[in-house]
């Protein structure tokens, strides 16, 4: 697993962090490095749960926040920019999740029709 600057880093442990709605906008964004090794399972593969939370913190924060400012928003206008925030992350999110999709598609070994 690689990192770049989606992923956010902290010197210290803080409370809460694994937690769904953790706000880490605050903390420094972390450096491409590679691969490292311990990021590895037990069969040298990148943990895929972890790599597709990863990818999709930016979008889960960003509809956890528009969610927040619809339930709140008293007019139709405050609440359609809510909609539309919220429509765009999924977008967002659903592309990166068909990307992966595919990704793993692509790996499958091809099914042999010899018989």
């Amino acid at each position: 697993m690689a990192t770049d600057s989606e992923w956010r880093v902290s010197e210290v442990e803080v409370p809460g962090w694994e937690r769904v709605g953790f706000d880490a906008s605050k903390w420094a964004a972390a450096t491409e490095r590679g691969v490292a090794p311990w990021t590895r399972d037990v069969y040298g593969s990148e943990p895929q749960r972890i790599q597709a939370v990863n990818q999709l913190s930016a979008q889960l924060d960003g509809i956890e926040a528009a969610l927040r400012k619809l339930r709140g928003a008293s007019d139709p206008d405050a609440q359609f920019k809510s909609l539309d925030v919220i429509e765009r992350a999924l977008m967002r999110a659903r592309g990166i999740v068909w990307a992966r999709k595919e990704t793993m598609e692509r790996a499958k070994p091809e099914k042999s029709s010899v018989r």
